[in-house]
């Protein structure tokens, strides 16, 4: 009996999980061929009753008419909320992106070894505590227009500063971008998150903000930090930043996860929480050739779980 029971206990519950899609179907199936004869003139199950076509009053064929088109319209309802069933793989696609109206990113810590961003006219964003003497060699980056900051022949590209990609992401979306969301990393002992710096970020994104090449603004929203090597908290997070954006009137397809920034399990878990999902992911896409600009790659992938699962 326990054997029994072990070998049957897996094709139970894939019986009960694909018993509304057999149902479905074998209604859909029915109730079509019915509806056929019903248009036709006929009503079912009246031979049945030893009834021939001219039994029945046109007043009840109109009416079994009417009842099967309902009856065929709700099974075919059925079907497509079980499609999942039998489609494992909705859609799956690689273009070139598309402004979105939500962009939501990671936030890589600084190089710390940089003192900061020097914006002009003695205003200035630092990176490290007044109290923290940096190395004398050390200097604040110049900052100039964002189209320039964004290739890597700017003084922030060639100093390797770590928010470039993140730059580059944003201003993609500059035509069409009405909220950006900022998950950063968590500060842990003698390991700072990006938490500690989005103060500086922000104050960055307004200096480019206020720039004319900028055709939109935009709502900037730092989310809680979370650990970027804790897979199941990102994912929580991920999923928690749609429902903000919703609560916010923007709609599934209005947002787009850059995974180009933070570590790879963040960049897995942003690409997974697309899966089931209409909103996309994209990668910033840099060439060894530096005439070349880099590429806003977006991946349209929905995926639902197989019948064998």
């Amino acid at each position: 009996m326990t054997a029994f029971l072990e070998w049957w206990r897996p094709k139970g519950k894939t019986l009960v999980r694909v018993a509304p899609a057999l149902v479905a179907a074998a209604a859909f199936a029915l109730t079509t061929a019915w509806t056929a004869d019903g248009v036709k003139g006929a009503a079912p199950f009246y031979d049945w009753q030893g009834l021939s076509a001219k039994d029945i009053s046109a007043a009840q064929k109109i009416g079994w008419a009417a009842v099967l088109c309902a009856l065929s319209f709700t099974s075919a309802l059925l079907l497509y909320t079980t499609r999942s069933t039998w489609t494992p793989v909705r859609s799956l696609g690689r273009y070139v992106g598309k402004p979105q109206k939500v962009l939501v990113i990671c936030l890589s810590t600084p190089d710390l070894s940089h003192m900061g961003f020097d914006l002009g006219g003695g205003i200035k964003i630092d990176f490290h505590d007044k109290e923290i003497s940096p190395a004398p060699s050390v200097a604040h980056f110049p900052v100039g227009n964002i189209k320039d900051d964004i290739q890597s022949k700017s003084p922030v590209g060639d100093k390797r500063v770590n928010w470039q990609q993140s730059l580059r992401a944003i201003h993609f979306h500059a035509s069409t971008l009405e909220h950006l969301v900022v998950v950063p990393s968590l500060s842990k002992p003698r390991e700072p998150g990006s938490e500690d710096y989005d103060k500086p970020f922000r104050k960055l994104l307004a200096h480019y903000l206020a720039q004319p090449d900028w055709r939109s603004k935009f709502t900037v929203t730092i989310r809680p930090p979370v650990d970027y090597e804790d897979f199941e908290k990102l994912h929580t997070a991920f999923i928690d930043v749609i429902k903000f954006a919703k609560d916010k009137n923007f709609t599934e397809s209005d947002i787009v996860f850059d995974i180009t920034a933070g570590q790879k399990v963040a960049s897995v878990a942003a690409a997974i929480v697309t899966l089931t999902t209409r909103a996309d992911f994209q990668y910033v896409q840099t060439f060894k050739d530096k005439g070349r600009a880099p590429e806003i790659i977006t991946y349209a992938v929905v995926a639902e779980s197989p019948p064998n699962m």
